[in-house]
Parts: C-alpha cells; structure tokens; sequence
C-alpha cells in the first residue's frame, strides 16, 4: 500500500511538471563559422537538458542567441552538439579519439575558439502579420 502511495505521488509530481525528463551525460558542442573560418567550439563537459530543449533546433537557437548572430544567415554556419557514449567504456573512448580527430582537422582549416556550451532554447515563434484584407 505504501508503495502504491508513493508511486501515485511521483506520477502527480511528473504530471505537474515538478519533475521533468532530462537529458544527462558527458557532450561538447561545436560551430564551424564558414564565413570567417573559425570553430567555435567547447570542452568536454556535464550536461543536464531538459527533454523538450534536447534538440538541433534549440542548441541552434541557444547559439544564435549566445553569439549574438540573429541576422547571420544559416548557410554561413553549422552546428553539432554531441553526446558521449558514457555508458560503454570503448564507446567512449572511440567517441573521444573521434572528437580528438575532429580537432586536428579544424585546426588546419579553421581558427579553434573555446567558448562556454551554448544554453539551448525555445525560440518564441511570432506570427506573420496578416493583412486586414
């Protein structure tokens, strides 16, 4: 009975949003900047996202906002966001040759800029303006 209790307690916490899902592990994040040819890119760190915020479009936005680059065009930069795979040890340890890799590749094209991980976020969507026609 006692378990039920509890278990009817945690569903209604889940419901009312006081506990939500999240995203956690070990990531890095990186932008190459094609115009000015720079990467913009983070150390390996914790992170802990909320689910609906665990997505392209909002670690996307969270950049944006962080660089400040709201009139760029998307086509002069690109994004990647990664999950290490912490739960496998030779995963991880391919994951992080990969991303060594990936660095020594930057490096002889791109100008390396280390930055703080990007917050991601929800962009607010505002109509288009219609016409009283």
């Amino acid at each position: 009975m006692k378990t039920i209790k509890i278990l009817f307690l945690f569903v209604g916490m889940l419901v009312s949003g006081l506990v939500s899902a999240q995203a956690k592990g070990e990531a890095w994040f990186y932008a190459l900047d094609n115009t000015n040819k720079i990467v913009y890119i983070t150390e390996l760190q914790q992170v802990t996202v909320a689910d609906n915020l665990n997505n392209h479009q909002a670690w996307q936005d969270g950049f944006i906002e962080q660089m400040g680059w709201h009139d760029r065009s998307p086509g002069s930069y690109v994004i990647a966001f990664n999950w290490m795979k912490s739960n496998n040890p030779k995963w991880y340890a391919s994951d992080v040759e990969s991303r060594n890799n990936k660095i020594e590749a930057f490096k002889k094209k791109y100008t390396l800029k280390w930055i703080a991980m990007p917050k991601p976020i929800i962009k607010s969507r505002k109509p288009a303006s219609v016409s009283g026609q």
